[in-house]
């Protein structure tokens, strides 16, 4: 859109402001302003001309943009990533990353910050991660990438499993999302359901799996994530699988994709 436009204005949650200004600097970029009047939300555009933005001609829902760009899945290319991270802020948590001795660091997602009984069906448990926590032999890292607090299970996962879940205090994943892709971008891979920090691995190219309770909509029935290059997913095809097909699947996976050599599918199986 940015190629074919004279202009293009990006609107957007203020927490991802400085992120896409750095990814499209071409861009114009600003917050929305929002408001809740009647128990509604609404929009204030005030800003396109106290804050001397140039004047638009045309407006569309983002969302709305792949109808015109992207009518099928070839037109998606699967290009390089698209979002750049602050890349000292990079540094920074790769540093930090480093410090804990060598071996891939794997982030690990498996609930959200916003519960219904929708969203919980695809939600799983620290423990259903089970299938992975052989990997820390093999020198894997496993790194909190949750945007809420998890403490409470990070000590139940090391009291019952002995397995490390590493976290920081001085991040707030929620909030300063500009810096959640910096500290996601020093990973190696990340381990999600479907959830902000495998979106945000996936645009800024970090490798991933997604696991998923049922197909997912995104996925254009292609068993692919036409936005992710580097995604792989992997679904339960009824409840019953859910989440320990798609975690063993995942596990053989990500194993075979750090270059770490895979116990036998025999314990897998068992």
């Amino acid at each position: 859109m940015i190629d074919r436009a004279g202009h293009v204005i990006i609107e957007c949650d203020h927490r991802l402001v400085t992120w896409f200004q750095r990814s499209f600097p071409d861009a114009t970029v600003h917050r929305h302003v929002t408001f809740r009047s009647n128990n509604k939300i609404n929009r204030h555009y005030g800003w396109l001309k106290d804050d001397g933005v140039p004047k638009p001609d045309l407006f569309i829902p983002s969302g709305s943009i792949f109808s015109l760009l992207r009518p099928d899945l070839e037109s998606f290319h699967r290009p390089d990533p698209y979002l750049v991270p602050d890349p000292e802020r990079v540094a920074f948590w790769k540093e930090r990353f480093d410090a804990l001795c060598d071996g891939p660091k794997v982030g690990l997602c498996w609930s959200g910050g916003f519960i219904t009984p929708i969203r919980a069906k695809g939600y799983m448990s620290l423990s259903d991660f089970e299938p992975f926590f052989d990997l820390q032999d093999a020198g894997v890292h496993f790194i909190d990438v949750m945007y809420k607090d998890a403490a409470e299970d990070r000590a139940k996962l090391k009291a019952e499993y002995g397995v490390d879940l590493h976290d920081w205090d001085d991040i707030d994943r929620r909030n300063q999302l500009d810096e959640a892709a910096a500290y996601t971008a020093a990973l190696d891979f990340v381990v999600s359901i479907s959830s902000s920090p495998v979106a945000i691995a996936g645009a800024i190219g970090v490798p991933s799996v997604t696991l998923l309770h049922k197909a997912d909509r995104f996925h254009f029935g292609a068993g692919i994530e036409p936005w992710f290059p580097k995604a792989e997913i992997f679904v339960a095809t009824n409840r019953a699988e859910w989440p320990s097909v798609p975690c063993k699947a995942a596990r053989e996976s990500t194993a075979r994709r750090l270059g770490l050599s895979t116990r036998t599918t025999e314990k897998i199986d068992a």
